[in-house]
């Protein structure tokens, strides 16, 4: 048996897209990883993968899916999609790269400290705290956390951020599908109550959705941005003949309100749209990332109230 999970850590060569199976049997992009190739040919979250190379591929071949848009960084892979924008499809080809993920970045914005999260991996829960350290010691007015596009990953890193930022309270539940609870992740009482906003969207999966609920229901921070992706579940896939796998769902996650973050994701705050064929999201953007230069103004409100 082996867990169906997006691969989010090290490096590889590919294309720089998160998949993962939707409920119509589809192969979905969550997300497209920030630079990578596949976000500058225009792959968006939501959108659906109907071919690979000429293949077809359904949610019991996304392992399969996932290797044939690996390979060497130089050759081309081409990939039908049916947009989620315009249920268009739309075939583009591209080169794939060697993928290097950095998972926090760090940077400031006037009076207020930038951390940007790009997925969760074995080092980001540290990485997080050390770079959240210095940007209190620098003195700034607050946080902008910024996980738009964020896949998800490794959930232990988003509870070890979870366990630096907020006070102690159940961090998240984990359920199996007879309701009886699993895990139950608890923060403890020693955190740092610097003011944040934290910015999410379409793109934001999993462990990402898991944190920012947390956040939301413990009134921490405003939540800015889009509707979040909808991905709560374990799933675990048992191999079939001819490649083939049998998808099963075995538990759950649920926020510390008992919510469910599967297929409803969790809603912002403060809903923010992006402008029409913006060039890209993130401290680079600022001029026209609406969602991002408002978050300094909400933090200001928010010490000021």
């Amino acid at each position: 048996m082996k867990k169906l999970s997006e691969q989010t850590t090290g490096k590889f060569q590919g294309v720089g897209v998160i998949i993962s199976p939707a409920e119509d049997g589809s192969v979905t992009v969550v997300s497209p990883i920030k630079g990578s190739p596949a976000d500058r040919a225009g792959v968006e979250s939501g959108d659906k993968i109907l071919k690979i190379n000429g293949k077809d591929f359904s949610a019991e071949k996304i392992d399969q899916a996932s290797k044939e848009m690996r390979g060497q960084a130089g050759t081309s892979v081409k990939i039908l999609l049916l947009k989620k924008k315009n249920l268009k499809t739309e075939e583009v080809e591209i080169k794939r790269e060697e993928i290097k993920i950095d998972s926090v970045l760090k940077n400031k914005i006037g009076d207020y400290g930038y951390i940007g999260i790009t997925m969760f991996d074995e080092e980001t829960g540290k990485d997080f705290k050390k770079v959240l350290q210095e940007l209190t010691d620098d003195g700034v007015k607050g946080i902008v956390l910024d996980m738009r596009g964020n896949p998800g990953g490794v959930v232990d890193a988003a509870y070890e951020i979870g366990d630096a930022i907020l006070p102690k309270t159940s961090f998240v539940t984990l359920k199996n599908n007879k309701g009886e609870v699993i895990e139950d992740y608890k923060t403890d009482d020693k955190y740092n109550d610097i003011k944040m906003v934290v910015l999410v969207n379409e793109g934001s999966a999993s462990a990402s959705e898991i944190l920012a609920g947390a956040i939301s229901d413990l009134d921490r921070a405003k939540i800015v941005g889009k509707k979040t992706y909808g991905k709560g579940v374990v799933q675990n896939v048992i191999a079939l003949p001819e490649g083939d796998g049998l998808k099963l769902t075995t538990s759950e996650y649920f926020t510390p309100s008992g919510d469910s973050i599967n297929k409803l994701g969790i809603e912002p705050d403060v809903e923010v749209d992006l402008p029409e064929n913006i060039k890209g999201i993130g401290i680079d953007y600022q001029e026209t990332d609406t969602q991002l230069s408002k978050s300094p103004r909400d933090i200001k409100r928010k010490i000021e109230f």
